[in-house]
């Protein structure tokens, strides 16, 4: 190992400071904020590493991929990792924590949220070396389930296929965390100045 590789292995290990086991290459690892890949795209699946994600981290190349069973890169790239699964006692749990949180959490402004999957583009596969769409708040890609505000200059009627994820049960906030008052007053895409402030 040269200079120039100690160098890397020791700043990603201060970078992350979960511990290694020695003699292991390939660790399932939860990302943090301090995680070197976070928020960068995984090379498998396109989706940004967020804080919380399980991931496969292969400590000699530096290799990391996504362990939710939702992606598919943990099978693709072959990790071997294992699916962990809700019983269904968890899912009528959480989906009744879900519906007080939604009951009890207006969103800001009224727009309509809507499940990202409504829009394909939203949440299909990288074309071209580009890269996912991306929140306009977090700049996190959007995964399939996510609630989101799409168009946020005109939520009623969608013009185009960018959104702002709205989904406090992930918490993902960022359309409160952008506009706290739900009104936009000027397009943060073509940066036009709207008639009303909406």
């Amino acid at each position: 190992m040269d200079d120039v590789d100690e160098f890397d292995a020791a700043m990603a290990a201060a970078m992350d400071p979960q511990r290694d086991t020695p003699g292991v290459t390939n660790v399932e690892r939860v990302v943090q904020a301090t995680s070197w890949w976070h928020p960068h795209r995984c090379t498998t699946c396109g989706h940004t590493f967020r804080r919380g994600d399980r991931v496969r981290f292969d400590t000699g190349s530096g290799q990391v991929w996504h362990l939710d069973p939702e992606l598919s890169c943990y099978r693709e790239a072959g990790t071997g990792a294992t699916e962990r699964r809700l019983g269904d006692a968890d899912l009528e749990e959480l989906a009744r924590f879900l519906d007080g949180i939604d009951a009890n959490w207006r969103v800001a402004g009224g727009v309509p949220v809507v499940p990202a999957d409504t829009d394909p583009q939203l949440v299909a596969a990288p074309i071209g070396g580009l890269p996912r769409k991306e929140c306009l708040g977090c700049a996190h890609s959007f995964r399939p389930g996510e609630l989101v505000v799409i168009c946020p200059c005109s939520p009623g009627q969608p013009e185009c296929h960018y959104a702002v994820h709205r989904d406090p049960g992930l918490g993902l906030v960022c359309w409160e965390s952008w506009r706290p008052s739900g009104m936009v007053a000027i397009c943060p895409v073509t940066l036009r100045r709207l008639a009303g402030g909406q």
